[in-house]
């Protein structure tokens, strides 16, 4: 696993690497634009980050304003929603609406500082990502969280859906309300008058 820290405290970044280096690779970035330039290098060298860890408090570039380039870059280089790096926040803002804002730049989970091993790996867990099997059972034995079931926007869903139909969206699309999706790539979409529409979504390349 290939993994971005950000924040801009020395403190927070040698901590969170003395922690995440049981799951991978750990590379640190001390701003927004330093984490967007490393970001994108790791796409183009072919080896893009798994996990990007995001401080939101940051001079210039704050982390949801960086999270949002980020998935910009992704939308624009065909890259599928809830198919991109894995974004976990970590921060010691546990206001409603910064999360609520987080989530709506498609997050994958929201850690509050200080953290600590098991709040990490509590992160990593509900965001669906793979972490070591050492991690799991000293944490949890066979007691583990479930992947976390998070909201997206129909706008997004609809633009990905557009893309692989190649044309004009199915007439259904103006009565969605809101969609769904897991880990698993079931995508489940609610509309107006109660039924269920679900979509497996197969990824092939980019």
């Amino acid at each position: 696993m290939k993994i971005l820290i950000v924040d801009d405290e020395i403190t927070s970044r040698v901590k969170a690497e003395t922690i995440l280096s049981q799951y991978g690779e750990c590379d640190m970035a001390a701003s927004g634009s330093e984490a967007i330039d490393k970001f994108v290098q790791a796409h183009e060298s072919g080896r893009p980050y798994d996990v990007i860890t995001m401080d939101i408090h940051m001079p210039e570039l704050n982390g949801i304003q960086t999270l949002k380039q980020m998935r910009d870059w992704e939308t624009s280089h065909n890259i599928q929603v809830g198919y991109g790096v894995k974004v976990v926040m970590f921060t010691a803002d546990d206001d409603p609406k910064v999360v609520s804002s987080s989530f709506r730049e498609l997050c994958d989970a929201y850690v509050i500082k200080p953290f600590n091993s098991k709040k990490i790996a509590d992160g990593m867990m509900l965001a669906g990502i793979e972490i070591p099997e050492t991690v799991l059972e000293s944490f949890y034995g066979t007691d583990r969280p479930e992947p976390k079931i998070r909201e997206v926007s129909t706008e997004q869903i609809r633009n990905s859906i557009r893309k692989a139909l190649g044309s004009s969206s199915p007439a259904w699309w103006k009565s969605v309300q809101n969609v769904e999706y897991p880990a698993d790539g079931l995508i489940t979409m609610s509309l107006k008058n109660g039924q269920e529409i679900r979509i497996t979504v197969k990824v092939t390349g980019n």
